[in-house]
């Protein structure tokens, strides 16, 4: 195929002498292609629309599937009234700053350890410790476990991350920390 000055541009200005197409092809020396010619190009282009609004979809819906099939359940029980009792949460927070006491969780040879100082760094025997054990990752592992003598046995069902909160209480003070361990 003669591409000549007197040949259409398929961008519908004219294809004269100096034309996008007609300019380039010359300077290449290659025939016209199909889809410069005129005859396909424009029949086509619905379609891509069509494909493109389909591979959308299609990834639209294999993220819905993954988010379905790893959904692990209810994050938290209850928390409407969580979050309306939030102000009390701060409060206790502020409150456990105010008496200053400090605590030390620890995970060793099977055991998980619990020790509470007073603001002058004194050692406090509490009066009741409670350790409730979560697989962040996991629901459904989650248990608690009574700390009162400071240290227990503790036997993990699966190996991981863990967060252990301690709950401890004295005199009617309260104290909590959380801290996350690897259970190898």
């Amino acid at each position: 195929m003669t591409i000549d000055a007197e040949t259409p541009s398929p961008f519908g200005r004219g294809g004269g002498e100096g034309s996008f197409p007609t300019t380039a092809i010359k300077i290449l020396g290659g025939p016209l292609p199909a889809m410069l010619d005129g005859e396909v190009s424009d029949r086509w282009i619905p379609w891509y629309f069509v494909a493109f609004f389909v591979v959308i979809a299609a990834v639209m819906g294999g993220m819905v599937t993954i988010a379905i099939k790893t959904q692990t359940g209810v994050v938290t029980e209850h928390p409407y009234e969580k979050g309306i009792a939030y102000n009390d949460v701060v409060r206790a927070q502020q409150h456990q700053e105010k008496i200053g006491w400090q605590g030390k969780i620890s995970y060793e040879n099977g055991r998980l350890n619990f020790v509470l100082y007073d603001k002058n760094n004194k050692l406090l025997q509490a009066d009741k410790i409670t350790a409730k054990i979560m697989r962040p990752t996991h629901a459904g592992l989650d248990f608690a476990l009574d700390l009162s003598s400071g240290s227990a046995e503790v036997s993990f069902p699966e190996k991981g991350l863990w967060e252990v909160r301690i709950f401890a209480e004295k005199d009617q003070q309260k104290y909590q920390q959380a801290k996350r361990i690897v259970v190898p």
